[in-house]
């Protein structure tokens, strides 16, 4: 609906179809192109969702030390993507850097969406969550039982007895450690990883990650004695449940509430007090009971019991059956809806190519939506001509740079063309033949201008700004 009202153009067919079933992520020519782009992490969800049977049954069983060992290897695999460009003459760190958004034209940009997105190069982080989460219900059994989950082996005793006692500091300081770690990593240069735009999305970053989880969730036996556990998971507790609750929806309404925002700039915290009242609202009223329903709906597992490898037809019918009627929904958007077409012209008709008549021009909005990304408006800039004789120009090929200043405030550069035409008509020969001479003259000056930025877009040039 607010792609309909921006007057911006819906995606193909194939990708709203796709998207109706969280599948967009899953092919690149669909990824860069749908609706909500910025969700595409739920449509990797689908994918991880459907197998976690089949992952929870193959590491529901491995000991500490195999789930370790599991665990350092995934946190290596995203280094391949630093270490080969590193190791070839002809392969850049930052090849990446080619692609641009919505382009499919090159195995460059198949290759960069794939990893940007796809399913399969973030399945390594699906199982490390989970056998991250495996590595703290083996040390609590442990704590509980004093029993260790291994063989007969007298070095694997020991070595288990060395992992429990580096884990238990782990969670108890991990989350500051980690937090610490990428503090670091974002502030000093020489600590970021190469390629970083795209390794740190594959999260060459894990181990600190990981490190967060862990202090975060601290064991119960360390609450019940009421032993120090990591000083942010005490201080994360105090907060309260909603701000967690909501989060979801945050991420989901973000780009959504920010087109329906009435200022374009944001210059203070209203914006996000109003994201934070919709996605509570959403919360209330969508999400919760959204979430109870499907509690109820799911059948019963015991911990030790059978686990299902997929998920059962009934809840594979529960599933469909919204999102194929959103598919007919858009489907038919689709197929009804043809967005506006500002500032052409029938096939043959040369009024609007006239540059000397601007009566028949067709007439812009102020503000359009051109894409997801992009913005047209007219900026109203003026400015001071003292001279007769350049009275009639006019301000085109506007630019514009934000930056800060030496005393960090925002800073406004901006410059345009002073632009004017004169025409004159003449009686002229050309060989024995008197013609009619027309001379199109094209004066032009640069307006400048640096200044404090206070948010208005439409303020003029003085008279030192034209040069």
């Amino acid at each position: 609906l607010i792609v309909v009202l921006s007057n911006m153009q819906l995606p193909g067919y194939d990708v709203l179809i796709a998207q109706s079933y969280l599948m967009q992520s899953w092919v690149p020519l669909w990824t860069e192109h749908a609706l909500l782009s910025h969700c595409w992490f739920l449509s990797n969800m689908v994918v991880y969702w459907a197998a976690f049977g089949l992952v929870y049954k193959l590491i529901r069983k491995l000991s500490l030390i195999s789930t370790c060992s599991i665990l350092s290897v995934i946190c290596v695999l995203p280094w391949f993507l630093v270490i080969v460009p590193a190791a070839s003459n002809s392969i850049e760190a930052d090849w990446y850097s080619e692609h641009t958004w919505g382009s499919n034209d090159s195995a460059n940009d198949t290759w960069t969406v794939m990893l940007k997105f796809c399913p399969i190069f973030y399945a390594h982080i699906f199982v490390f969550g989970m056998l991250l989460s495996l590595l703290r219900h083996r040390v609590k059994n442990i704590r509980n039982t004093g029993s260790m989950v291994v063989g007969h082996c007298r070095w694997s005793r020991r070595v288990e007895q060395k992992l429990l006692l580096v884990l238990s500091t782990i969670m108890r300081f991990g989350a500051i450690l980690g937090y610490f770690g990428l503090i670091l990593v974002f502030s000093v240069k020489e600590l970021q990883p190469s390629a970083y735009k795209l390794s740190a999305r594959l999260s060459v970053l894990l181990p600190l990650q990981g490190l967060v989880l862990l202090g975060l969730s601290p064991l119960p036996h360390l609450i019940a004695s009421k032993r120090l556990i990591d000083p942010l998971a005490f201080l994360f507790a105090l907060g309260p449940t909603w701000i967690g609750e909501v989060s979801y929806c945050q991420y989901i309404l973000q780009f959504i509430m920010y087109n329906l925002f009435p200022v374009a700039f944001i210059g203070n915290a209203s914006f996000f007090f109003y994201l934070l009242g919709a996605s509570m609202l959403s919360y209330k009223f969508i999400q919760e009971p959204a979430a109870n329903a499907w509690k109820k709906f799911l059948p019963k597992n015991d911990e030790g019991g059978p686990v299902c490898l997929l998920p059962s037809f009934a809840i594979g019918r529960v599933l469909l059956i919204p999102s194929s009627v959103l598919a007919v929904i858009l489907i038919i958007a689709k197929s009804t809806y043809v967005p506006p077409r500002f500032g052409t012209s029938a096939v043959g008709d040369s009024s609007g190519l006239n540059p000397s008549n601007s009566t028949n021009a067709t007439s812009l909005p102020d503000v359009m939506r051109v894409t997801t990304e992009a913005v047209d408006l007219k900026l109203d800039w003026t400015f001071v001509d003292t001279t007769e004789e350049e009275n009639n120009r006019q301000l085109i090929n506007p630019s514009m740079l934000f930056r800060n200043d030496e005393n960090g405030n925002l800073e406004w550069i901006r410059a345009a063309r002073a632009h004017s035409v004169e025409e004159e008509t003449n009686q002229g020969s050309y060989g024995d033949q008197v013609v009619t001479e027309q001379l199109l003259r094209f004066k032009s000056s640069i307006a400048l201008s640096r200044e404090p930025f206070t948010g208005d877009l439409s303020a003029g040039f003085d008279e030192q700004g034209i040069q």
